[in-house]
């Protein structure tokens, strides 16, 4: 696990053999979202490891806007790098999941393989190639 500060956003790192799992907590705002990015891009490229699962278990989720723009500078930070990257998203809260229609198809309109799920499971799954339809995600069956 990685060693995280306390005015850093809270991020913890589990490299497994085939992915990297982040357990994002703590405050939310966009700088923490960029913050958070910014660390888990540079452990990908440490490890040459593409597949990630994101699990949020942040205070609040962020707005439309910041999301908007949180997706927008991460597929412009990947460059070239996007095209490696798989982000299963797992957001197990049960209020608000809606939000993530939005947020995943702003990925796809930008290039960026990130789906949303509420299943621990499915999204391993999912990141494994099992047989899960690309679109719509779990967050389109609301």
């Amino acid at each position: 696990m990685a060693t995280i500060t306390p005015e850093d956003p809270l991020v913890t790192i589990k490299l497994m053999p085939k992915l990297i799992c982040f357990e994002c907590f703590g405050e939310q705002s966009y700088e923490h979202t960029i913050r958070r990015f910014n660390k888990m891009y540079a452990t990908l490229k440490e490890n040459n490891i593409w597949d990630v699962l994101i699990e949020g278990k942040t205070s609040k989720r962020l707005s439309v806007l910041d999301s908007y723009n949180a997706i927008k500078y991460i597929q412009e930070k990947l460059g070239k790098d996007a095209i490696k990257v798989r982000i299963a998203f797992l957001d197990e809260r049960q209020k608000g999941f809606e939000h993530n229609v939005f947020a995943e198809n702003v990925a796809s309109n930008r290039g960026l393989c990130l789906r949303f799920f509420q299943d621990r499971e499915r999204a391993l799954c999912w990141l494994q190639g099992a047989a899960i339809p690309k679109l719509p995600s779990e967050s389109h069956q609301v």
